[in-house]
């Protein structure tokens, strides 16, 4: 939300706003036109992605980077601030992995969203020209679900074909209609707004853009992209089979990157202000792109074994890009063939997977990320992750207790502030945060427990799912009481917990995305489960040491619902988790999650601290236990590595 990276000295050209910029198309255009001499600022809620590695820095295809989310208004009118110029490419995206009925809804509300934030802003600061990325999916969609026989070609004028006794449009699904509305919202402001604001608009329809720097795994991957992955690992494990969904017949034309950008760019130019295509006439069926795939690597049609899927989405069965009305208006057709730059997407997925395959150390870690990248996988956005914020408190050991209600304001202010982003689903994935607060029976500041203080200060802050419990543990019973609230975390659904004290400050966005994110790694990377190992904090009063693990749903099972040992009381239970999964090399501390404590920075504990001997021993006995689980769950059990305690 706020700018983020370096500003290099401005250039002459044009100022020009690129939305979407460190996507696939948008990181593309924003390179063409920073490399002609151009101003070009990028706005995205991401930091990195395929561009990332194919141009490296931001620096290398921007003069400016803004990270932050269309969904904010803020953001929006921050990012178009002195812009002539605005393209925009945000939007939730992908190929039928993601295009899906269960995702249309999410679709439709965040793109709309986004474009209305985005619009609204570039005209109200006078931006000159605005480009929209539309889509080949605003097309009728029962006009492509008739033959795989003839292709199909959508000229711009039978957006607005009737079918049969429908009445108007029939786009493919919500992604298209979405599509569609924000097309009739900008053709309507240029038509009957000319007088009073100056913003020229311009549309570009695009028929599946591919090349290097797309998505290439993870569920909003394009064909080209998916099919050439397969063929990559095909190559590399030395078996030809391929997955395809669909019968394979379906048919579509496809588009180099490269041609892609020298039209957008060209129609920004242009003074056209209609929607126009931009897309190849040269379609093909899926079958043929596969065996094409597999040409780049070397591998011949007669090794090939293609295995369809037809329970798998395939959206339309014809689609083809009608050029007749850019070749007239722009004077443009596309350069690079099918086959070309087929080939050169392959050399760079290629690449990329060859350098992830380096940070495996095994070879059973390796063979399992390619049997993985070998799958197509079926993306439901915004799936809700559920975290379990296990807060014990207590105001025994304070001269004045009422301290404790600040110490208590400052968390759930800092907790709030952190966690928004992730609530709201801005990086795909909703999360959502309950809290498990633990009392002491004798602690008269939190009594009676209805509406206790701690509840009113954590609601006034946001925090509504919340459940109290009260205890008659002896006091500094810390690890106890965390062990009964991640029983009760897990038994409502908590995909992980996390120990949290009343002094603790957070101040890093998105931690939750961040810990899901990096127990993802350490599936991939090990060869475990996803959720084994532990994942803890930075704390930065004590840098390098886990304060603050988060464990999943995987420990609790492991050890028969009791995470703590029972030999802990309020020491030592942090280091057991990262201690114990540090046999594996599965514990991790986030660098970009960082937190302060406060009773360790002021040196001013309000409990008494009480460390065992025996911490040692119920080390030993843990990882025993996570030996025997892994023997009898595991088809292949990683082996300990050496460490030192």
């Amino acid at each position: 939300m706020i700018p983020n990276g370096k500003r290099s000295n401005e250039k002459k050209g044009r100022k020009i706003l690129v939305t979407g910029g460190t996507g696939f198309i948008g990181s593309h255009i924003a390179k063409r036109l920073h490399d002609r001499g151009d101003y070009v600022r990028v706005v995205d809620a991401l930091s990195t992605s395929g561009a990332t590695s194919l141009f490296g820095g931001h620096e290398n295809y921007c003069s400016e980077f803004i990270k932050g989310n269309l969904l904010n208004p803020l953001v929006c009118r921050q990012a178009v601030k002195g812009m002539q110029w605005v393209f925009h490419f945000a939007a939730t995206m992908g190929g039928m992995g993601t295009i899906h009925e269960k995702n249309y809804f999410v679709i439709y509300s965040n793109n709309h969203l986004q474009s209305i934030n985005i619009i609204q802003a570039a005209i109200e600061a006078g931006v000159e020209r605005f480009f929209y990325a539309s889509s080949a999916c605003i097309y009728p969609n029962k006009k492509q679900l008739d033959s795989y026989d003839q292709d199909l070609k959508l000229s711009e004028s039978i957006a607005w074909c009737s079918q049969d006794d429908e009445p108007g449009p029939d786009p493919q699904g919500l992604y298209g209609r979405e599509k569609l509305c924000s097309e009739i919202l900008l053709s309507e402001f240029a038509k009957s707004n000319a007088e009073y604001y100056s913003t020229k608009i311009r549309i570009a329809r695009y028929h599946n853009i591919f090349g290097e720097g797309g998505i290439w795994v993870g569920g909003k991957e394009k064909a080209p992209s998916a099919l050439l992955r397969k063929a990559v690992c095909a190559a590399i494990d030395g078996n030809y089979e391929m997955e395809i969904w669909g019968s394979g017949d379906q048919r579509r034309s496809f588009l180099y990157i490269e041609d892609c950008v020298d039209a957008s760019i060209k129609l920004m130019e242009s003074d056209y202000s209609r929607p126009l295509n931009i897309g190849s006439e040269d379609a093909i069926t899926i079958k043929e792109l596969a065996y094409i795939a597999f040409e780049t690597v070397g591998i011949k049609r007669d090794q090939v074994k293609l295995i369809t899927d037809e329970t798998k989405p395939v959206g339309v069965q014809n689609r083809n890009s009608d050029n007749t009305l850019v070749k007239k208006i722009l004077g443009w057709s596309p350069k690079i063939s099918i086959q070309e730059g087929m080939k050169r997407t392959s050399a760079w997925i290629k690449s990329e997977i060859e350098n992830e395959l380096k940070n495996y150390k095994t070879e059973l870690a390796r063979k399992n990320l390619l049997n993985n990248y070998r799958k197509s996988e079926l993306k439901i956005l915004l799936e809700e992750i559920k975290f379990g914020i296990l807060l014990p408190i207590t105001s025994r050991g304070l001269k004045n207790r009422e301290d404790y209600l600040n110490n208590l304001i400052e968390f759930a202010r800092s907790m709030h502030e952190t966690t928004q982003a992730d609530i709201i689903g801005m990086n795909g994935i909703r999360f959502s945060v309950k809290v498990f607060i633990g009392i002491d029976k004798d602690d008269t500041l939190f009594h009676p427990i209805e509406n206790n203080p701690a509840e009113r200060i954590l609601k006034e802050h946001g925090l509504m799912d919340l459940e109290t419990r009260e205890f008659n543990f002896p006091p500094s019973s810390t690890c106890q009481i965390w062990n009964d609230l991640a029983k009760d975390a897990y038994d409502q659904g908590c995909e992980y917990v996390v120990l949290f004290s009343d002094s603790t400050i957070l101040e890093s966005t998105n931690w939750m995305s961040k810990i899901h994110d990096e127990f993802i790694k350490i599936s991939n990377e090990k060869g475990v489960p996803r959720g084994f190992g532990c994942v803890a904090f930075n704390e930065k009063t004590f840098p390098g040491f886990p304060t603050f693990p988060a464990i999943a749903r995987h420990h609790i099972d492991i050890f028969n619902g009791k995470p703590i040992p029972e030999i802990f009381t309020n020491q030592d239970a942090d280091g057991f988790f990262f201690e114990l999964y540090r046999r594996w090399e599965c514990s991790k501390i986030m660098n970009d999650a960082k937190l302060i404590n406060k009773s360790s920075r002021d040196k001013k504990p309000h409990y008494k601290k009480i460390s065992h001997d025996e911490s040692f021993s119920a080390l030993d006995d843990a990882v025993s236990t996570v030996e025997k689980w892994m023997q009898g769950t595991l088809e292949n059990p990683i082996p300990k590595v050496p460490t030192l305690d």
